[in-house]
């Protein structure tokens, strides 16, 4: 059987019409319905303003077409620049390069394609952040004057620096998993998830 181009993606748009409601097609993007179709834009005076997102179907498009890991596009073309080229000719999202679309990309790649492993690697940043908090507090050997609890103080925050340093490769292992070759998106997480009550904010 000859297979067809793009049949392996999660959500099967390549032969449907761009015309087509994809919320429709689709009823469990509905919940992200308000995520992906406004965005807000901040002015220099601090003033915030709302829009809506003009060809919210074809940014989904782009997105499928650019982001889902079985997509056709990441055999076709290793370059991500060229890939978000062709990206937007098959989903006849012109927008592609403006700012917002960054955010959208984000959340897309987080919250629907990879949500499972995004709420474990929030949960595995707050763990680090505690491990990591522990480990500040200073031994005071001068208060420590039974040997056997020194050597357990030390032992304890050995077994942190240990604990600290598997969930620092389970990171990098489930960062690859979520964001493959993305570095624009890498940086985003970089930039926006930088204590543990942003990487909260972001997820619950």
């Amino acid at each position: 059987m000859t297979r067809q181009p793009f049949e392996n993606l999660k959500y099967r748009i390549h032969n449907i019409p761009k015309s087509a409601d994809l919320f429709e097609e689709f009823p469990e993007l509905k919940k992200h319905r308000e995520n992906l179709t406004k965005y807000v834009v901040k002015e220099e005076d601090g003033e915030v303003t709302e829009f809506e997102v003009a060809n919210v179907n074809g940014l989904i498009r782009y997105l499928i077409y650019l982001y889902d890991s079985k997509s056709d596009l990441i055999r076709q073309e290793p370059e991500i620049s060229d890939r978000k080229k062709k990206a937007s000719e098959l989903s006849g999202f012109t927008d592609f390069e403006e700012e917002y679309v960054l955010g959208k990309a984000f959340y897309f790649l987080t919250r629907v394609f990879n949500d499972r492993k995004f709420r474990e690697w929030c949960t595995m940043q707050q763990e680090l952040e505690e491990k990591q908090q522990a480990r500040w507090k200073p031994i005071n050997e001068d208060d420590t004057k039974d040997q056997k609890q020194l050597m357990e103080a030390h032992e304890k925050k050995g077994k942190l620096r240990d604990q600290a340093m598997a969930i620092h490769k389970a990171l990098d292992a489930l960062e690859s998993e979520i964001f493959s070759d993305n570095d624009d998106l890498k940086n985003v997480a970089n930039d926006l998830l930088t204590t543990p009550e942003k990487i909260a904010a972001a997820y619950y």
